[in-house]
């Protein structure tokens, strides 16, 4: 499934960068790699409801407020050498 991430990713970044702890810190109490987290931030990946909650728990945010405008768009597949199947 692919995703389009419009403002989340702004709301995100700017939540974290407001809570002044660095990304690692808040990746690791979220139980995720900073790795992760960096995607989420870049909009390469969704993150799941559950990371959703937890995220916004941390950074003291509702969740809707961080990540309300993330929408499915039609699943694409690729191959191994990332060409559309």
């Amino acid at each position: 499934m692919q995703y389009a991430m419009t403002s989340s990713t702004t709301k995100l970044k700017q939540a974290i960068t407001e809570d002044g702890r660095k990304q690692y810190w808040i990746a690791a109490r979220a139980g995720m790699a900073e790795s992760k987290l960096s995607k989420i931030v870049r909009g390469l990946i969704v993150p799941s409801k559950e990371e959703q909650e937890k995220l916004a728990e941390i950074l003291g945010r509702e969740k809707g407020a961080l990540f309300s405008d993330i929408c499915v768009l039609p699943s694409t597949q690729y191959t191994k050498q990332g060409r559309a199947a």
